[in-house]
């Protein structure tokens, strides 16, 4: 390798970044994407779930782990590393590789919420990061061992009760719940509702396992293979208690979702509001061409 190449490689390493990973409780060192690496995110197009692969293979490929007792980098499988970083956390490291890549995110349309005054505004990665953007995981259980269970009574059927353990997901979970739908409904999901993931794919990725109780005491039929958890999501759990069992597990886990914002003062009305930005919608923005 020339002389001039190690040069390269090195302003490589210079723009390197530290990233913290709340729940997780890991740092990293991210460095940013290179021309090939934009070009292969935006041509991937066969379907969701290889999309998903993908980005977590740049994620991993751009992203070193910090050893806590040698504080050095340490090497890791892409298969671990999928496993062990909570799908909250890869938020951070896609913010991580925006920031250290583009440093900014474009001119956004802002709109006032207040008096609906209009304006236009540059907005940098660097600006979206605030004080209370992401709680670190402050329960003793790692994230993933901890369950949650929540629980929907149905006494109108011939059954007792339905337990959905729930759990926060990792960068593993997501990719094989993305497996299960198409590019098309994808799109869909992002058309009508400016999500990645329905309701129901939602729940999947947050469901360990769904545990029947026919009586009070009795033991209870357990589904706990993801495929059967999706079909029985999807078929037979109604719309009102998967918002149920949502809703419990949002006021439960949402305090460690993080937000990326910036925030403004309206300068025709004075009212102070933020705009909030989605990064993994950015790149599913640049995958779907929308």
């Amino acid at each position: 390798m020339s002389s001039a190449i190690d040069k390269l490689k090195n302003l490589t390493n210079i723009k390197k970044r530290l990233v913290l990973l709340p729940v997780s409780r890991k740092r990293a060192m991210v460095k940013p994407l290179t021309v090939a690496d934009d070009l292969t995110l935006r041509t991937i197009i066969t379907s969701p779930d290889i999309y998903d692969k993908e980005l977590a293979k740049l994620i991993y490929k751009h992203v070193e782990l910090v050893d806590d007792e040698t504080d050095k980098p340490k090497q890791t499988t892409f298969a671990a590393f999928c496993d062990a970083i909570a799908d909250i956390d890869r938020k951070v490291l896609i913010w991580g590789l925006y920031d250290v890549t583009y440093k900014s995110i474009g001119k956004q349309a802002i709109t006032c919420p207040s008096c609906k005054e209009k304006f236009d505004d540059e907005i940098s990665s660097d600006q979206v990061i605030h004080p209370d953007f992401a709680t670190f995981w402050d329960i003793d259980t790692p994230y993933k061992d901890y369950r949650f269970p929540v629980t929907i009574n149905v006494p109108e059927v011939e059954m007792d009760r339905i337990v959905f353990n729930t759990k926060l997901p990792s960068i593993n979970d997501h990719i094989e719940v993305l497996k299960f739908i198409s590019q098309a409904t994808l799109k869909d999901n992002f058309d009508k509702f400016n999500t990645i993931l329905s309701k129901s794919e939602e729940l999947t990725l947050i469901t360990d396992s769904i545990h029947i109780y026919d009586t009070v005491d009795g033991e209870p039929d357990i589904i706990s293979d993801r495929q059967e958890i999706y079909q029985a999501i999807k078929n037979f759990i109604t719309f009102d208690d998967t918002r149920d069992v949502v809703t419990a597990y949002n006021k439960e886990f949402n305090k460690f979702n993080p937000t990326f914002k910036k925030e403004y003062t309206c300068s025709s009305c004075s009212h102070e509001f933020d705009f909030f930005i989605d990064f993994e919608i950015l790149f599913f923005q640049s995958f779907l061409g929308v």
